[in-house]
């Protein structure tokens, strides 16, 4: 299942998603990159680290890795945790302005500003790429494209976390963004597209394969290069 992918935010009103204005604008918590790193440590310290997040660690280690490189960072909440709580080394990246920051508060080992899509980015056999809900980001092409150049770089596994893997839950959500834009009189703003299970493997099944799934809280996805 594919479908369009809608949210309602706070401030945030554009017809597109421009990440750049969310992750300025503080009234958007979830999405807001703090402008210091004092901030930024307290934003993403407020959560525990995840069952989840612990399961991921303890894959890549057992695989032999020692270096994560994340494509599409975000706020990098994930990537905090995975630093924090292993020895791995732990490269983000973003397409927004937003990764200056993180560039400068030197919390990861490197933090690099890349157009996944449109850039090289310095993944190798010995990294494994970590994509954590980017998959509404892009079309199935781009998409695709990755899981294509990721085989290319002879990168032999990928860590998915997906946005959300179940096709009745995403039909939920979006009836909910639909009723919540009624009840606020507010516009819902494209943010790309939802996908199943089913979909996700549609796209990567040519390059990769699945060889771990964690189906707690947070679910993830390892995929292994194809022969």
């Amino acid at each position: 299942m594919k479908m369009k992918h809608y949210s309602v935010f706070r401030v945030h009103s554009s017809k597109i998603i421009n990440w750049n204005d969310l992750r300025d604008e503080e009234l958007e918590l979830p999405y807001w990159m703090p402008a210091s790193k004092d901030k930024y440590l307290t934003k993403v310290n407020a959560e525990k680290v995840s069952e989840s997040v612990l399961a991921m660690i303890e894959q890549i280690q057992k695989m032999g890795y020692t270096k994560v490189l994340s494509l599409g960072s975000g706020i990098a909440q994930t990537e905090y945790h995975i630093k924090q709580n292993s020895n791995l080394e732990v490269v983000v990246s973003d397409n927004t302005n937003s990764i200056e920051r993180l560039k400068e508060y030197q919390i990861f080992h490197d933090a690099l500003l890349i157009d996944i899509v449109k850039d090289d980015f310095p993944a190798n056999e010995k990294t494994i790429v970590l994509l954590h809900r980017i998959d509404t980001e892009f079309d199935n092409e781009d998409f695709k494209l990755i899981f294509d150049k990721c085989k290319k770089l002879n990168v032999k596994h990928i860590c998915v976390v997906p946005t959300n893997p179940l096709a009745y839950s995403i039909v939920l959500n979006e009836f909910k963004t639909f009723i919540l834009s009624i009840m606020k009189f507010k516009k819902r703003t494209f943010c790309g597209y939802a996908r199943s299970k089913s979909s996700l493997i549609k796209l990567w099944f040519r390059y990769y394969k699945i060889v771990f799934e964690y189906n707690k809280e947070k679910p993830f996805y390892i995929i292994e290069a194809q022969n």
